[in-house]
């Protein structure tokens, strides 16, 4: 599934796709929402929460994993919509929430788990500032958003 199947249309993108392994499969839903400075920050929030319910609703079977730029501090209402629909911060659980995901030294960027799928997640990571930096590149880094991942295992 992804955003051109959606009833509403998308200013960015969302994807969900299965990954499938000899241990059965995975959901991940990777989304980049709208942020404020296009919209505003009232249209953008509006906006924001209804791409992600269509999200996470178009599937019968909603994603174990959401993960990618929400355009949002954690105290936002994005965030609160995923806690109300018993998904965790995987950077909470990993006592990680105040690291950064952006070269703004911002957080705007998550990966959210299902309750059924919390107890195999072993490992969140932040791709550090200086992992980041490119002393090749005509730029000093590739993008201003640091890679973050999750591993998860076996059934």
């Amino acid at each position: 599934q992804d955003a051109r199947t959606a009833s509403l249309a998308t200013q960015r993108m969302w994807q969900i796709v299965d990954i499938h392994n000899g241990n059965g499969r995975l959901r991940v839903g990777n989304i980049h929402l709208p942020s404020s400075r296009q919209l505003g920050p009232d249209a953008a929030q509006a906006q924001r929460i209804a791409e992600l319910r269509d999200a996470i609703t178009i599937c019968e079977e909603r994603p174990d994993v959401i993960a990618g730029d929400l355009n949002e501090q954690p105290a936002g209402p994005v965030n609160a919509f995923l806690r109300s629909h018993a998904y965790r911060d995987a950077a909470v659980l990993a006592k990680r929430a105040d690291a950064p995901t952006t070269l703004g030294a911002n957080r705007g960027d998550y990966i959210w788990i299902s309750k059924k799928i919390e107890s195999r997640v072993s490992q969140y990571t932040v791709l550090s500032r200086q992992a980041l930096a490119c002393t090749t590149c005509d730029k000093e880094y590739v993008s201003d958003h640091f890679p973050l991942w999750i591993t998860v295992g076996a059934p």
